[in-house]
């Protein structure tokens, strides 16, 4: 029997929040020709956090406990667990208080939070519980004779209030917003940062990204990928709300981040570059084939999108007259302003004052 302490994670959450604060500074430098007032969108932050998340070999006839302690009492704590191993690729999985851990301890029957505890391949479960803990998470194997069972268990807790973390990361991102409000154009949209239960993120126009695709990001030691996924969402969104057909086309998203790192040319955008092409050249494209027979997905395979990257990266001035002709429509009067005082190469000056001739 092994018994960890949740209380160890939320360390780990917090840093997680700081390690995205430091990525939005990062996109607060890519917009930092704009003046930001504020824009017409909403920020909100799941004031959440990650307690475990962590992959075990749990042995036959064993089993393994987490204690979980300072939840907020009402509020939503999420559990999901994958597990292969055996025949079945099962595990039994209890959540208990203390009496009924204490009852299960003495080979006692006992109450479980968990309804069908049988965990085969994969379950979820979202759970309101009454106090704040301990309670006592059991991934159980005691029923097993030969198999060992390989658990992925994750399980997160949103809290009463926002923690300092969570309030920076709003701050941030309202400020990121409204500097690309003061840069372009666009209806207003709201931004979701939250658990989502998968490595995910999503445009519709409203972007949400979910703490497991930051988590994820941070494990891989490629913080700044976070700051790729946010602009090629933002892409879905700003070409959805300017009523571009492509909208929805993933490498279209791809095209758009590209040519805004490029048109910003900065070090600190050539870092996401890189990182983003690190992160697509390190998924394994075999499976991703193979997922794509079972399942819809719009984007190109990885190793195929970190390819487009690279040839958009050697015609940068060809991508960026292009995506300029989309651009200068819904960029504000005083940024075509400064562009037309101080215009580069590959822009259309003539396009710049037909535009302010327009307005």
């Amino acid at each position: 029997m092994r018994e960890i302490n949740s209380s160890m994670k939320i360390q780990y959450a917090q840093r997680l929040l700081l390690s995205f604060g430091l990525i939005l500074f990062l996109l607060l430098y890519y917009l930092e020709s704009a003046h930001a007032n504020g824009g017409g969108g909403n920020v909100y932050i799941e004031p959440s956090v990650t307690l475990i998340d962590q992959s075990i070999k749990i042995n036959p006839g064993t089993y393994m406990t987490y204690t979980l302690d300072g939840l907020t009492p009402g509020a939503k704590t999420g559990i999901k667990i994958n597990v292969t191993g055996g025949m079945n690729n099962d595990i039994f999985a209890y959540l208990l208080d203390t009496e009924n851990y204490s009852r299960f301890i003495r080979k006692q029957k006992f109450l479980t939070y968990i309804q069908n505890s049988k965990v085969v391949y994969q379950n979820a479960f979202e759970l309101s519980l009454p106090q704040s803990g301990p309670y006592y998470l059991v991934l159980d194997n005691t029923n097993s004779i030969l198999s060992s069972k390989n658990v992925q268990v994750y399980v997160m807790s949103v809290l009463n209030q926002p923690s300092e973390q969570h309030i920076a990361l709003k701050k941030g991102l309202e400020e990121f917003y409204g500097k690309l409000s003061e840069m372009f154009d666009f209806p207003g949209f709201n931004m979701y940062v939250r658990h989502c239960g998968e490595e995910n993120a999503f445009s519709s126009p409203d972007i949400t990204i979910c703490f497991e695709l930051m988590e994820g990001a941070y494990k891989r030691g490629n913080r700044t990928f976070i700051a790729w996924t946010m602009l090629h969402e933002l892409g879905h969104s700003l070409l959805r709300l300017w009523d571009y057909p492509l909208w929805d086309n993933e490498d279209a998203a791809d095209e758009f981040v590209t040519v805004l790192v490029l048109m910003w040319n900065n070090s600190g955008a050539r870092v996401a570059l890189r990182q983003a092409v690190s992160e697509l050249l390190s998924k394994r494209s075999d499976l991703e084939a193979k997922a794509l027979l079972t399942r819809s997905d719009r984007h190109s395979i990885s190793i195929q999108r970190a390819r487009n990257i690279l040839q958009w990266e050697q015609n940068a001035d060809d991508l960026k007259r292009r995506w300029f002709k989309i651009f200068v429509p819904h960029i504000k009067t005083y940024q075509l302003q400064q562009l037309k005082s101080k215009p580069e190469s590959w822009m259309d000056l003539y396009l710049i004052e037909n535009e302010l001739k327009r307005r």
